[in-house]
């Protein structure tokens, strides 16, 4: 989430599934900085979409908020 680009996915590999994660527009909530992302993974050939927001913490860790 730190550099990825707004709208552009970025896509992951694992050993059983793989996916994708497609951050949002930054923006700045209190003293910290946040982004909405949807996430999708594969097992198999379904994809289970999720769609939530994360925010960077004051030590540089990205936490899911919602």
């Amino acid at each position: 989430l730190e550099y990825g680009r707004s709208g552009t996915a970025v896509d992951w590999d694992g050993d059983a599934e793989r996916g994708s994660i497609v951050p949002g527009k930054p923006y700045k909530a209190g003293d910290q900085y946040c982004r909405p992302y949807t996430h999708t993974i594969y097992r198999g050939e379904s994809p289970q979409v999720a769609n939530a927001t994360a925010c960077r913490s004051d030590k540089g860790v990205w936490r899911s908020v919602s």
